[in-house]
């Protein structure tokens, strides 16, 4: 498995309560956080598109994801900062919540089903986020 950089133990145990719902055995852990330790995501772009998006629209969306994200200052970068400033970009530019989560979460996480994203954004940080986002970006050209 190709691997990026070690997470701290304070990720992991945010890892382990992330997924503890959806863990049925312990031997699936690996499979359902590996997309946490690998440095460049792998899937096919059409994974992105949520429903009937086009990919200029699901550019768009990112796009204005990743320039929220990037004056988010470090400190603030947590859930419940991200929720909430999120989803208030969300309403106050009628890009509508699946139309936008969808394709931020994919960009994260390379899986059509994972955590929501505002819990993966806080474990990977800020610059991961951002290259994620970035890759996604690249994968719509």
């Amino acid at each position: 498995m190709e691997t990026g950089e070690p997470l701290i133990f304070d990720q992991f145990k945010k890892i382990i309560a992330l997924e503890q719902e959806r863990l049925i055995k312990l031997s699936d852990l690996p499979e359902l956080v590996s997309f946490f330790f690998k440095k460049n995501l792998t899937y096919e772009k059409e994974l992105l598109l949520w429903k009937k998006m086009s990919v200029v629209e699901t550019a768009e969306h990112l796009s204005e994801i990743k320039n929220f994200l990037t004056k988010t200052s470090p400190e603030n970068f947590n859930k419940n900062f991200l929720e909430e400033n999120i989803k208030k970009l969300i309403a106050e530019k009628k890009l509508g919540v699946g139309e936008t989560l969808w394709p931020l979460r994919v960009a994260l996480t390379g899986l059509k089903a994972s955590p929501p994203p505002f819990e993966v954004a806080e474990i990977l940080g800020k610059e991961k986020t951002l290259q994620r986002i970035t890759s996604a970006e690249n994968l719509l050209v």
